[in-house]
C-alpha cells in the first residue's frame, strides 16, 4: 500500500506527459500543417 501511495504522488505532477500519445500529437501536427501550409513543424 505504501508503494502505491508513493507512485501516485510521484505521478500526480506528470499526468500530462503520461497521457500524451505520440499518434495524437502526430495527427494534430498534420492538421496544423494542412491548415497553415508549412511542410515541417
Amino acid at each position: 500500500m505504501e508503494e502505491l501511495v508513493k507512485v501516485t504522488l510521484i505521478n500526480r505532477g506528470v499526468s500530462g506527459y503520461l497521457t500524451s500519445r505520440y499518434s495524437e500529437r502526430k495527427e494534430t501536427a498534420a492538421k496544423l500543417e494542412e491548415r497553415v501550409g508549412i511542410k515541417s513543424i
